[in-house]
C-alpha cells in the first residue's frame, strides 16, 4: 500500500494524524457532553477527511524538499474535491445531502476561507485515485466508521487523467438570512470549531485528556465590602443563583442594579473560565474596569482578566485567564484563526455572558446572525452556561427568548419618592465640589455609559 505524510519531517503519516484527530474529537464531545449524534458523526468524519488534500503529488513532493515547478493548491482545496469524487453519497450518514455538504465545507475551509483567484487544479490519474481509495479505507476500519462512510468502488470518468479542484465546484458558507440558513451555519460553526481544535492539538503533538481540558479554578469565597448595599448584595447573589440553575438564562435589570457585579457572581460561582461578551468596544471597556474594581472590593485578588479589543490583549495574559472580556468580532473575526490558541473554539467550550444582547436584536446587520449562530451552536454543548443580560429584553422570531428562564432583578431598593432640583454645575466644579463634601445629596447624567461607568 502506498504511504502518505502529514509532516515535513516525516515523522507522522497522514493515516496516524487522521486517526489522532478523531480520538481528539472523542474527548471534546465526551467532556462537554456533546449528545447530538448527528454532530458527532460529521465531526469524526470531517476529522477523517480534514487532510485527505496532502495526498496530491505536489504536496507529497513539498514535504520530501523537492523542487516544485509550479504552484500547487492548498491541501484544503484539494481534499475538498476529492471528497466529492470518492465518497459514495447514497450510503451510511452520508444520505442526507445536508450532512455531506456540510462536512465537505468544513474541510474546504479547516484552515482559512479559500482565496477563489488562488486556486489550482491538480491532475490524478486513476491508479492515484484508487491508492487514496485504498488508503482511507484502511483508516475507516481503523476508526470504525464504516457504517458512517463509504468509498466508491469505481470512478466514473472517460478519461485516465481526473481533474481535482475546480473552483466551480466550490461551495460558499451562508450567512443566517432565514432560519433555514441559521440551521445550518449554527451545525457547521459548532462541527468547525471541533474540528479544527481536535487537528490544532493533534499537529502540537500536546494530546489532551478529559482530566486536563477544563481549565477550573477553586471555590471563590466573597467579602463583603462595607459601602456596599446588603439588601442588593444579596439580589444579586440570588438572582445568580436561580441563573446557575439553567443552562441558559436571561437576566432582565435596569441600569445601576448592579449586572456586572451579580455577573462576577454568575461566573466565579460557576467554577470555569467564563467569557464576557459586549456588543462594541467601549462597553467592553467599561465592563472590564468594573470586573477589576469589584473583585477588589471584595478581596478576590487570584482571578485574572484579560480584555481583548482591536486584537490586542490588556490586563492579564489570555491563557491565564479565568475572565476573558471582549466583542462579538473578536469571536468570530477571522483574524483570530492562526493564534496558537482557537480563541472562538475557547469561547464555544465556556461559560459565557452575552451583555447588552438587546443590542444586537435591534439591528439587521450581520451582528445578529453572528449573535445567533454562536448562541445557538452553544446550546448544543450541555456542559456550559450562558446567560444573556439585559435591561431590554427584546423577544423576535430569531432570537426567540425562553419565558421561563427569563429572571427580573427587583427595582424595590432602586427608586424612591423624592424632590430633586436640578442644577447644571461645570464638570470640574462639581469634582471639586464631591471632593470637599460641598454636596451631598445629588445624582449626576453623563451622556453616555463609559464615563457614567468611569465616574461611578
Amino acid at each position: 500500500m502506498k504511504e502518505f505524510l502529514c509532516k515535513s519531517d516525516s515523522s507522522i503519516t497522514l493515516k496516524e494524524h487522521s486517526i489522532i484527530v478523531s480520538k481528539q474529537i472523542d474527548i471534546i464531545t465526551k467532556t462537554y457532553n456533546i449528545t447530538d449524534i448527528k454532530i458527532i458523526k460529521a465531526a469524526k468524519c470531517a476529522a477523517l477527511f480534514h487532510d485527505i488534500g496532502k495526498t496530491s503529488k505536489y504536496f507529497q513532493d513539498k514535504l520530501k524538499n523537492l523542487e516544485i515547478s509550479k504552484q500547487y493548491p492548498r491541501h484544503s482545496e484539494i481534499g475538498y474535491g476529492l471528497m466529492k469524487l470518492i465518497i459514495d453519497k447514497n450510503y451510511g450518514f452520508f444520505d442526507e445531502n445536508s450532512w455531506i455538504d456540510l462536512v465537505e465545507d468544513v474541510v474546504l475551509y479547516h484552515h482559512d476561507p479559500y482565496n477563489i483567484e488562488m486556486l489550482l487544479s491538480e491532475i490524478y490519474t486513476n491508479e492515484e485515485i484508487f491508492d487514496i481509495i485504498e488508503y482511507y479505507n484502511i483508516i475507516i476500519k481503523e476508526l470504525g466508521l464504516e457504517d458512517y462512510v463509504r468509498l466508491k468502488d469505481e470512478i466514473n470518468v472517460e478519461d485516465d487523467d481526473i481533474i481535482v479542484g475546480n473552483k466551480k465546484n466550490l461551495n460558499t458558507i451562508l450567512d443566517g438570512e432565514n432560519k433555514e440558513n441559521l440551521k445550518r451555519q449554527t451545525n457547521f460553526e459548532l462541527i468547525f470549531k471541533i474540528v479544527r481544535e481536535s487537528d490544532r492539538i493533534a499537529s502540537s503533538m500536546n494530546y489532551i485528556t478529559e482530566d486536563n481540558f477544563i481549565k477550573q479554578f477553586p471555590e471563590i469565597e466573597f467579602v463583603f465590602p462595607e459601602h456596599y448595599d446588603k439588601n442588593r448584595w444579596e439580589e444579586q447573589l440570588e438572582v445568580a443563583q436561580k441563573s446557575m440553575s439553567m443552562k441558559n438564562s436571561v437576566v432582565e435589570a435596569t441600569m445601576g442594579w448592579g449586572k456586572t457585579q451579580m455577573g462576577v457572581f454568575y461566573l466565579l460561582k460557576l467554577g470555569k473560565r467564563g467569557f464576557w461578551v459586549c456588543p462594541d468596544n467601549t462597553i467592553c471597556t467599561s465592563t472590564y474596569r468594573n470586573i477589576l474594581k469589584i473583585l477588589n472590593d471584595c478581596k478576590i485578588f487570584n482571578i485574572k482578566v484579560c480584555l481583548i479589543i482591536n486584537g490586542k490583549y490588556i490586563g492579564d495574559s489570555y491563557v491565564n485567564a479565568d475572565i476573558i472580556v471582549t466583542n462579538i468580532d473578536t469571536i468570530t473575526n477571522d483574524i483570530f484563526r492562526n493564534l496558537r490558541k482557537d480563541i472562538s473554539f475557547d469561547f464555544l467550550f465556556s461559560n459565557c455572558i452575552f451583555d447588552e444582547f438587546h443590542e444586537y436584536a435591534l439591528t439587521d446587520t450581520p451582528l445578529l446572525s453572528r449573535f445567533l449562530t454562536i448562541n445557538n451552536a452553544r446550546k448544543k454543548i450541555e456542559s456550559v452556561n450562558t446567560m444573556l443580560m439585559s435591561g431590554t429584553i427584546i423577544n423576535n422570531g430569531f432570537i426567540n427568548v425562553d419565558e421561563n428562564n427569563i429572571i427580573k432583578a427587583e427595582k424595590s431598593n432602586l427608586a424612591k419618592e423624592k424632590k430633586v432640583y436640578v442644577k447644571f454645575i461645570e464638570y470640574n466644579d462639581m469634582l471639586a465640589k464631591i471632593e470637599n463634601k460641598e454636596i451631598n445629596d445629588f445624582f449626576i447624567i453623563n451622556t453616555n455609559i463609559d464615563t457614567a461607568q468611569q465616574f461611578f
